[in-house]
């Protein structure tokens, strides 16, 4: 699959949310958690394009992530793939289900090699009604995805693909290079034609 490296990306606008979403405050408080107390936590690696949620799957674990890059998505009826997010260091995945009881909405995978913490849901409840800390960085993370949610859904339907194409300034060309064309194409909602386009235009 084709990789978007060599693309000299030219920032016109402000884009209000981060594309590859990350906290590191959460991450730091985890480790700590690991290193100083007895915990559940358990540390594990993924490589590349390991598939760690599937769609539809029952979940059982909430996953923080050390290091790395992966993709939240779904596949519709139709086949066609939608990426929801991106997440890098710090953020979680598989607490939404932790919430509501259900099956998983979007599978997960990872884009590089990672690593995370991952802890079953039950043992999570357990610690989270007893590390107030922990408890406040789960609600300012749930709260954190419901407003990037709401952030990004304005500002898609506002702005034309060339306005929304600037979020891909917010890293390095290493950091981009990591990603498939075809991933940034389903995360704006578009054809791979339609984005070369839109970039050949920006850069042009």
């Amino acid at each position: 699959m084709q990789r978007n490296d060599g693309i000299n990306f030219k920032a016109r606008t402000y884009v209000p949310y981060p594309m590859i979403r990350t906290n590191i405050e959460l991450k730091e408080y985890i480790i700590d958690i690991t290193k100083y107390k007895n915990s559940d936590f358990v540390r594990i690696g993924y490589k590349a394009s390991d598939k760690i949620i599937e769609q539809g799957s029952r979940v059982k674990n909430i996953y923080i992530m050390i290091e790395g890059l992966i993709k939240c998505f779904l596949i519709e009826e139709s086949g066609k793939e939608f990426v929801q997010e991106f997440f890098g260091t710090g953020e979680l995945f598989g607490e939404l289900e932790i919430v509501n009881g259900s099956t998983s909405l979007c599978a997960v995978e990872a884009i590089t090699d990672i690593e995370v913490f991952k802890i079953k849901h039950e043992k999570f409840l357990k610690l989270i009604e007893k590390d107030k800390k922990l408890n406040r960085l789960y609600i300012n993370a749930l709260i954190s995805k419901i407003y990037y949610k709401g952030t990004r859904h304005s500002y898609n339907q506002l702005h034309t693909l060339e306005e929304k194409l600037s979020s891909l300034s917010q890293f390095d060309e290493n950091t981009r290079s990591k990603i498939h064309k075809q991933d940034l194409a389903s995360y704006f909602g578009v054809s791979i034609r339609s984005l070369n386009r839109a970039l050949r235009k920006l850069n042009g």
